[in-house]
């Protein structure tokens, strides 16, 4: 028994990676895409290795949306040359961001743990993203696909097959902001990701910084600060402008969407002050606790 469970194992390993093989031979060419890529999520929860992205944050750079199939186990085995060949690539301005659906964030956090992916991941547990993505439906059949937003806001497919021939469309046009000349070679990873519109490893790299005794770290420190600060207003005033001095709900949501963006950086003092003031505002109570019962009667229909 044990010799038959032993080759029935190995059999349908052997069978779930030929499958995989021929989904990897998959072409693209019958894709239809749609005009614009999909919204990408605001939720913290639906992000591992980084504050929610915004296509605003990344304007002037190129991302590649890498589809993948968590129980493949010839994606699972790729990982590793994959990362080390778009490695490669770090010093132009293209962000590579895994994308898995239909699994919850949990299982996913596992498997990027497991297979050390530095990327950001958006998890897509309702496949909401996936299928606003154009002819994407990832599983055992379809093991990966590929999509790239360009810097002239072009939405195209990419190539799995072939990451430089992707890296070289999608960093057509893209720039940094940064003069890398004047940013410590060891905090220019954490630049980067803040040009890509991730402020948390910038948090890592700024102490770092104000606790060496290296004057180029702390030049790159006030470089870094500059830049968050410059970002975050702008990004306060776009968010502001957009909501009413006399709806405390949604001066409160800006400012919590701006938060959230910018974590763990704090909000100038005033801003900070006022969405404390505003957590206490009868009517954003009212709202949160409605948020609240909303959101507990739908995991108590989720668990029927």
């Amino acid at each position: 028994m044990l010799w038959y469970l032993a080759n029935f194992r190995a059999g349908l390993y052997g069978f779930v990676t030929f499958a995989c093989y021929i989904a990897c031979s998959q072409t693209t060419s019958a894709i239809t895409l749609p005009d614009t890529p999909p919204e990408l999520p605001t939720d913290p929860e639906q992000w591992i290795n980084s504050s929610p992205l915004t296509y605003e944050g990344l304007r002037e750079k190129g991302i590649v949306f890498w589809y993948f199939e968590e129980t493949c186990p010839k994606c699972a085995a790729r990982w590793p040359d994959l990362l080390k060949e778009v490695e490669q690539f770090s010093d132009l301005p293209v962000l590579f961001v895994a994308v898995n659906s239909g699994c919850d964030r949990r299982e996913i956090a596992k498997y990027v743990r497991d297979h050390r992916i530095p990327w950001p991941v958006l998890v897509d547990p309702d496949r909401s993203f996936e299928a606003a993505s154009g002819d994407v439906a990832i599983s055992l059949n379809r093991i990966v696909d590929v999509r790239m937003l360009k810097p002239d806001k072009t939405y195209s497919w990419g190539w799995w097959n072939d990451v430089p021939l992707t890296v070289e469309h999608a960093a057509k046009g893209a720039k940094w902001d940064f003069k890398y000349d004047r940013i410590a070679e060891e905090l220019r990873p954490a630049a980067r990701r803040m040009e890509f519109g991730d402020f948390m490893p910038a948090a890592e790299a700024i102490k770092i910084g104000e606790s060496s005794d290296s004057q180029e770290l702390r030049r790159t420190v006030v470089h870094l600060r500059n830049y968050i600060h410059k970002q975050m207003k702008e990004n306060l005033d776009a968010e502001l402008a957009d909501s009413s001095d006399e709806n405390p709900w949604q001066r409160y949501q800006a400012l919590v969407r701006t938060a959230q963006r910018f974590a763990p950086h704090e909000l100038p003092p005033s801003e900070t002050a006022e969405l404390r003031q505003l957590e206490k505002a009868p009517a954003v109570m009212n709202e949160t606790r409605a948020q609240k019962a909303i959101e507990a009667s739908s995991l108590l229909l989720e668990k029927g």
